[in-house]
This record gives structure tokens, sequence and C-alpha cells, in this order.
């Protein structure tokens, strides 16, 4: 029988989706290779045109640019693939949590599980939506506005601005390189986004159900768990240490966290502190459970 720490282990590998973003990094080094391509030829087109003449011409082959890019990332078979694996990682959480509770509080929730299937299927809908435009996606927008925004655009802007001021070849290939695969430890934008998109989906699920479990059985108070490491932020620090917070006193430990700690997401709040915990990307888990207070007192 596993112990709820091995449980929760399991739960964080949840997170890890090492195999997506092997593929997000394949598309990110396509797109690379396709921009500096672009870049080289439009530098040579446009060179000795007038400005407006160099303008025109660059900003139709960068127009062009994006359409061939969201086509591919939306014809990309193995992208798409690991999109669907992720997706199967939210009953795989539900299994977990059912452990969890089973084992730290000795309660069934089955019927909270099948309550927050609704959410669930939104939730996950929502990210497919937003990586690879394949849910409510019309004729001309092949992709979501939102990826666009976070990525397909942004490279056309940096492609354009170069091609305009004529930047070297080199200058170019490093300001490319930046944005789309990343620079100096920081990865790139596709697989920054995505990745928070992704982690963060998963994570509020989680915690909703988390707090539905409180409701339901009428849980007062939250486990902190998990570990601390070298930047562990303060109120992490804190309530590892605690061990255990009564969800009456959360109101005075969120403001004690937005007042001497840091990395809270703003609106946090004791009706959501299982979504959002000690801010953002913290992986510490805050399980719903119950106490005597007067148990609490005495430590």
């Amino acid at each position: 029988m596993k112990t709820v720490n091995q449980l929760l282990s399991e739960k964080l590998k949840l997170y890890e989706l090492d195999n997506l973003f092997k593929e997000v990094r394949r598309v990110q080094r396509y797109t690379f290779k396709q921009a500096v391509d672009l870049y080289i030829a439009e530098k040579n087109r446009t060179e000795g045109k007038t400005f407006i003449a160099k303008g025109s011409l660059a900003a139709t082959a960068v127009n062009r640019f994006e359409k061939r890019l969201t086509d591919a990332i939306e014809s990309n078979v193995g992208y798409k693939s690991e999109i669907r694996k992720y997706m199967t990682n939210f009953d795989k959480m539900d299994r977990l949590n059912v452990q969890v509770h089973k084992k730290l509080n000795n309660i069934n929730i089955d019927k909270v599980i099948k309550l927050a299937t609704k959410q669930q299927r939104e939730l996950v809908g929502g990210t497919v939506e937003k990586i690879v435009g394949e849910i409510k996606r019309f004729p001309e927008n092949m992709l979501g506005d939102e990826m666009r925004q976070q990525f397909t655009k942004p490279v056309k802007k940096v492609l354009y601005q170069n091609i305009m001021q004529g930047k070297s070849q080199s200058a170019a290939k490093k300001a490319l390189h930046k944005f789309i695969i990343g620079d100096k430890g920081k990865i790139g934008q596709l697989e920054r986004w995505s990745g928070q998109i992704a982690r963060d989906t998963l994570s509020q699920y989680d915690g909703a159900v988390n707090d539905m479990v409180r409701k339901e059985f009428d849980l007062n108070a939250f486990k902190y768990i998990g570990s601390l490491v070298k930047d562990s932020r303060p109120q992490c620090v804190k309530w590892k240490k605690m061990g255990t917070i009564l969800y009456k006193n959360l109101t005075k430990e969120i403001s004690w966290a937005y007042s001497y700690g840091k990395g809270m997401i703003p609106g946090t709040n004791k009706d959501n502190f299982a979504t959002y915990k000690g801010g953002y990307n913290c992986a510490h888990h805050a399980i719903a459970t119950r106490i005597e207070e007067k148990v609490l007192t005495k430590k």
C-alpha cells in the first residue's frame, strides 16, 4: 500500500510533461530554421529598396510566413498526439486524489470526482484550444487567438523589425534564437507559454477538486505538504513548518504572505487556496483534512 507522500510524488510527476516539451522544442527548432531562411531571402530581396517599398515587401513576406507556421504547427502529428496524452493526466489525477483522501482522511471522494467531471472537460477543452486550436476553431482562425498572440505574431514581429532595420545575419539570428528557442538558461517562448498553460490548468483542476472535497466533507484545515528547496518562498517555508493550517486562519496567513512573502497570485483567498497555494508554479500540495483544533493548538 502506497503512502500519502508516495501518492503525492506520483501527482507531481504528472506535471513533468517531458514528451510534450520534446515536441514543443521540435516546433521551435523548425520555426527558427524557417525564420532564418526567410530573413536571409528577404534581406537580399529588399536590398536597395525605398523604405516604403521595403516595408510593403517585408509585411507581405512575414504575413505569409505566419500562415505557413500556424499550418505547420497544426499539422504536427507528434505535437497533437502529446496533447491528447496530456489530457489523460486529469483522469490519473482523479485516481490519485481518491487514494490520497482514503489514506489521509479515510473518506471516499468518488461522488466528488463525478461532480468534477464537467469542470474537467471544460478545463481540458480550453487547454487544447489554446495550444493547438483543435476545439471550436473557425476556418479563418486555424490556431487559437491566444497562441497567435503568444508565439506566431511575436515571431513575425521580430522578423519584420530585423528586416526593416537591416540587421546583419548574425544579429538577426541571435534575436530570433533568443525568442524562439531561448538563451542563457531561458527556455523558448512556445515551451514557456504552453508549459505554463498545461501545468496551471492541471493544477487548477486538482485544487478545485480538493476544495470540493473540503466543502462536501466539512473539512476544517489544509495539510501543506511538499519539499523545501534553497529558494523556497517565505510563505511556503512558514506553512511547511506549520504542517497544518486551519481553514478559519487562512485569510490571516494569506495576508501575511502578501506582506512578507513573494510570488503570490493576485486574488488568492481562503476559498481558492487549494488551487493557488504558495503562488506561481508552487509545487506544494494543500490537501483538505479534518483536525481537532485543540490538537493543533498543543503543537
